[in-house]
């Protein structure tokens, strides 16, 4: 049954997400409640909220949007926003990466109307948490599909990314995913994979991304070492040393700086769904 709720068509035209999606979390919390409303929560991940009963509030920059009823809401990563739960919730989340080659304002994105979001699909993943099924093909394809769909929703009507932002990108993540440690990951290896001098490297980072690629690529490191301080048990001595940074203190400043917490905190707080 969950086979046939499959968007074949939709995973057809957008096979680039369906590829690069990785889906780190999503469940379901009964009678929940969040205990840090006044937290400001900023994480390199998506995030996909619904809630089946109760309602909630999310705000950023000053907008606020409730969460409730037939309304879901899609977070971009690195957007810092807060939430308070108004009344106890049967909420359903997501959280995942992917590549989009739009890009989208640090915001939170309201998706609602049948046109966007099938509450029939989302009815069975639910469903599917609450018996322990979730982690099942069929249940993770359905999920992929459903938020394939909603990417898709956007990628026509926004700005496109700059090819060589995405290029980039998908060589940092290359690097990183085989364990390049902090001395192989350069500027010269960098420009290596890309095919450029170093020299090309730089004028095209400062072109496109308005940073240098020092500066980016140890961005690169602080954003994984968050989603591995989010998605594993490692300590946090061994996430500092894996993303090479030469101890625990040095990286809760380095840390700090960028998320405003440290990384012990920023574990308890933007693990929650």
């Amino acid at each position: 049954a969950i086979n046939l709720c499959v968007n074949w068509t939709i995973m057809d035209r957008f096979p680039m997400y369906a590829s690069a999606m990785n889906l780190y979390r999503f469940g379901t919390e009964r009678a929940f409640r969040w205990s840090d409303p006044e937290a400001r929560i900023e994480s390199p991940v998506w995030r996909f909220y619904w809630n089946r009963k109760g309602k909630a509030r999310f705000s950023i920059g000053g907008k606020c949007v409730d969460l409730e009823g037939e309304r879901v809401l899609l977070i971009p990563p690195n957007c810092p926003f807060e939430r308070l739960a108004v009344t106890e919730m049967d909420h359903f989340f997501i959280h995942f990466t992917i590549r989009a080659s739009f890009e989208l304002a640090e915001s939170i994105y309201e998706i609602r109307g049948p046109e966007s979001i099938d509450f029939e699909v989302l009815g069975r993943l639910f469903a599917a948490c609450e018996d322990g099924s979730q982690g099942e093909p069929c249940s993770v394809l359905l999920l992929q599909s459903l938020l394939v769909g909603v990417l898709a929703s956007f990628d026509s009507s926004r700005k496109r990314k700059d090819p060589f932002e995405l290029e980039a990108r998908a060589a940092v993540d290359a690097m990183l995913d085989a364990g390049a440690s902090v001395d192989q990951l350069t500027a010269a290896t960098l420009a290596r994979r890309l095919m450029i001098s170093e020299k090309t490297l730089s004028r095209r980072f400062a072109a496109s991304l308005g940073t240098s690629p020092g500066r980016y690529l140890t961005q690169a490191r602080i954003e994984a070492a968050a989603l591995d301080l989010l998605f594993s048990q490692s300590s946090i001595e061994k996430v500092a040393d894996r993303y090479g940074f030469c101890d625990r203190y040095y990286f809760t400043r380095v840390f700090k700086k960028r998320y405003g917490v440290g990384p012990a905190g920023y574990r308890s707080l933007a693990r929650s769904g």
